[in-house]
């Protein structure tokens, strides 16, 4: 049986079984005295909730179509007569309950044993006996070496992608490194300037900003945003040798540069190197 015929049975037998299912429910609530205006309208206010229910269901016997199972591991359920066997259960219970039936009088217990009959064995079969019947073929002989191949295979294909993106992020790593050596001869000489201009111990040029900004603009066209970072980086570093606080004029000028963002403005002062040592030495060892 090919798939598409396996799911057709399959649908077949969920919709009879939701049928009869639904048929046993309103009979019930008849024999308890209920109305039939009160059991139509409980029906209309909880349309939304069967459906999720039955939703719900459906997915969960989705395994009789498509199941993972492996042949070497699950020979009989994953065979193509136990899988017509069991998306069949619902109409094979019932012809039980029909033939049970022969010699009752009216056409109404023929219905209602037929439809307890497909209840009876749908719950028999899809969930006592399948999940038994699995469960017993993971513990034969066969099934175990199954079982341990297949967890060894995944482990080693873990194992294989573990490496495949270690392997990645340090070729990564590489390229980055000398695409930083290829930048730092141009970048050494514009951090320099960018120094020069904002040095503490001279007046800000009222060209200053334009000239920061435009070797920013060099900086995002020579190497985009790492390019940017790494100026950014070789500056701040230059700046923090001075004895004085400096504003971090380059992170704020080079907002809208390429994809750069202005930071917070706490974030936006350079400490001086022995700033940075004392607070650090004040700061308590964690215990």
């Amino acid at each position: 049986m090919n798939q598409k015929s396996r799911k057709l049975v399959h649908l077949l037998g969920t919709l009879w079984f939701v049928a009869s299912a639904g048929f046993l429910l309103i009979v019930k609530m008849r024999l308890a005295g209920w109305s039939w205006w009160l059991i139509f309208s409980l029906s209309g206010h909880s349309a939304v909730l069967v459906f999720f229910l039955v939703t719900i269901y459906v997915f969960a016997v989705y395994r009789g179509v498509v199941r993972t199972q492996t042949e070497v591991e699950h020979p009989l359920t994953t065979s193509s007569y136990y899988g017509l066997f069991y998306n069949l259960a619902p109409l094979l219970g019932s012809l039980a309950g029909l033939l049970s039936s022969i010699g009752l009088p009216t056409f109404y217990q023929h219905i209602l044993t037929m439809a307890t009959g497909s209840l009876v064995m749908t719950f028999i079969i899809w969930i006592v006996v399948d999940p038994v019947v699995s469960i017993t073929e993971g513990f034969t002989p066969r099934g175990r070496i199954a079982q341990k191949w297949r967890r060894g295979r995944a482990k080693l294909t873990r194992k294989r992608r573990r490496i495949a993106s270690e392997e990645l992020l340090n070729n990564l790593f590489q390229q980055e490194q000398q695409s930083r050596r290829r930048r730092e001869p141009q970048l050494v000489s514009w951090a320099d300037r960018i120094s020069e201009l904002l040095a503490p111990d001279r007046p800000l040029e009222k060209t200053a900003e334009a000239e920061v900004t435009e070797i920013g603009a060099k900086a995002w066209r020579l190497g985009g945003m790492a390019a940017m970072r790494q100026l950014h980086e070789m500056v701040r570093i230059q700046l923090a040798s001075s004895e004085k606080t400096v504003v971090d004029f380059p992170a704020i000028w080079w907002d809208g540069v390429g994809d750069w963002k202005k930071p917070e403005l706490k974030k936006c002062y350079i400490q001086p190197v022995a700033a940075q040592s004392s607070s650090s030495a004040l700061q308590p060892s964690p215990a």
